[in-house]
């Protein structure tokens, strides 16, 4: 008996099909197994995704923007993070609340500090970078804050400029144009140098933007914003560094005030400056020494000194003390400080001078510059300025000062380049002969003749250098100078004029 097989899928007793009717009803019907028939009634993931491609509606409704039938959650919804098609109506609500608490959060991340703008003529803050720059430290530190100048702006568009050492602070303003963002006292710390070379590379003309905001590239240990200078097509990034950290200078309460002509100050600064100290190690000497009503019958001068142990120049100006209690009565205000200021206040107008025991302020419609005084005792100088009238032994010589300044000149072409020293001795004619010579055997001889009450028989040696810078002093006044000179050619010589007696040059002697 032969067995017969039957296929496991088809029941006993029922017709075998053949291989095409199989094939044709595979075509028409699907396989009797488990997973066919549960992916008949269960879509699989592919058909989904063939069921949004034939739904083109759904695609459009994500990529499109809001449409006015859609409500503003369910554009923000579908903007921000797409929900699947299965989803979207049992959890409609909960994701409008995430889609709304996102979008918060991206708005917050998108937020940056508000800009801060002002604008200002080039003409107009140009020199004053450039005044407030010569307080600055020239020399490049490892603190980049010491190489800064400090700008203030207010929002009522006041700028001070703050250019501080450890020795001196210089303060100009001005006024600048106020755009945006700026609701209180902004401080603005940046290079002085940079900002100084960059200003005057731009025509007086020019309008200038300025534009602070925050600075992403900084690192950890950088200030977090950044100053943008446009004009026109140009546009510069500067660095800005921490203003907290900008040195200051603050006076005390115990000062001497008094006022004094921006053009006597200037005056009396160039008188003493030519003589005062330079890096001398004999540090008081460095400075130009001011003594406050040095007069106690003239109570409204200023006196100035200086010197440097081998010349002495001194005179008086006019000032005006505010109070009579004065706590300061004298200080020694250092040379740079000195020169800061001669180039600084003008010659108009008055300034007003405090003094502290370690400050000196003198303050300006323009510009403040506040100094340090050197700390120490200057020395007794009326004991080596002598009064040539009341001492013996001193004879008053009346000379041509344009004369003497020409011969004089000419002569010190021969002196000793270590020395420089003239030889200066007096004739029966009523002339001066001086002379000099070098180690080459070259020599030069000049006569000056002078007027006096008696005939003088002397022979000095005196520095043609000091000599010089005396007689350049004298400018403005008559021609005629007075020499005095001892007749023992061992004290110093006396330069004065008649104009004005308060204004003298010590010369000490040297020897021949």
């Amino acid at each position: 008996m032969t067995t017969e097989f039957v296929p496991q899928r088809y029941k006993k007793g029922e017709a075998q099909p053949n291989n095409d009717a199989a094939v044709e009803k595979d075509q028409t019907q699907p396989t009797n197994t488990a997973a066919v028939e549960k992916n008949q009634t269960q879509p699989s993931n592919n058909a989904v995704v063939d069921k949004q491609k034939k739904q083109p509606q759904s695609t459009a409704a994500v990529a499109a923007p809001v449409t006015a039938t859609q409500t503003p959650e369910e554009g923000a919804d579908e903007q921000v993070q797409p929900k699947p098609p299965a989803k979207r109506n049992t959890a409609s609500k909960s994701s409008s609340s995430t889609s709304k608490s996102s979008g918060d959060t991206a708005k917050k991340k998108a937020v940056t500090v508000t800009k801060k703008v002002f604008t200002v003529q080039q003409a107009s803050i140009a020199p004053m970078v450039s005044r407030v720059a010569q307080g600055v430290n020239s020399k490049k530190s490892k603190k980049v804050i010491e190489n800064c100048l400090l700008m203030t702006i207010t929002k009522g568009g006041t700028m001070n400029l703050v250019g501080a050492a450890a020795d001196i602070e210089i303060i100009s303003r001005t006024k600048v144009n106020v755009v945006t963002g700026i609701t209180k006292t902004l401080k603005l710390a940046v290079q002085a140098d940079r900002l100084n070379n960059l200003l005057r590379s731009f025509n007086s003309s020019d309008e200038l933007e300025f534009t602070v905001k925050k600075n992403p590239k900084a690192g950890d240990g950088g200030y977090h914003m950044t100053l943008i200078l446009k004009c026109g097509r140009s546009q510069y990034s500067l660095a800005l560094f921490d203003p907290d950290a900008y040195p200051s200078i603050s006076m005390s309460k115990d000062v001497t005030t008094f006022q004094i002509a921006n053009n006597d100050l200037l005056w009396g600064l160039q008188r003493t400056l030519i003589t005062a100290a330079h890096q001398d190690v004999r540090y008081y000497l460095n400075g130009v020494y001011m003594e406050f009503s040095p007069e106690k019958d003239n109570d409204s001068h200023l006196r100035l000194v200086g010197t440097d142990g081998h010349r002495l120049g001194t005179c008086t100006v006019a000032a005006s003390y505010s109070d009579e209690k004065r706590p300061v009565t004298s200080c020694i205000l250092p040379r740079t400080s000195a020169v800061k200021i001669n180039g600084l206040i003008g010659t108009d107008g008055d300034c007003q001078v405090q003094v502290s025991s370690s400050l000196l302020r003198v303050a300006t419609p323009f510009v403040v510059i506040t100094s340090r005084l050197i700390d120490g005792r200057y020395p007794d100088w009326r004991r080596v300025c002598p009064q040539p009238e009341q001492v013996e032994g001193y004879e008053k010589c009346s000379i041509v000062r344009s004369d003497a300044k020409q011969l004089i000149s000419r002569c010190s072409l021969m002196v000793n380049e270590k020395t420089t020293a003239l030889s200066v001795k007096s004739t029966k004619d009523k002339h001066l002969e001086v002379s000099a010579s070098n180690a080459t055997d070259e020599n030069g001889v000049e006569l000056i003749s002078y007027s006096s009450d008696n005939e003088i028989d002397l022979e000095i040696g005196l520095n043609a250098t000091y000599v010089q810078d005396a007689l350049n002093q004298f400018d403005g006044y008559s021609d005629t100078i007075e020499f005095f000179l001892h007749k023992s050619g061992q004290s110093p010589l006396v330069i004065k004029h008649d104009d004005n007696p308060t204004l003298s040059y010590v010369v000490m002697p040297l020897r021949v």
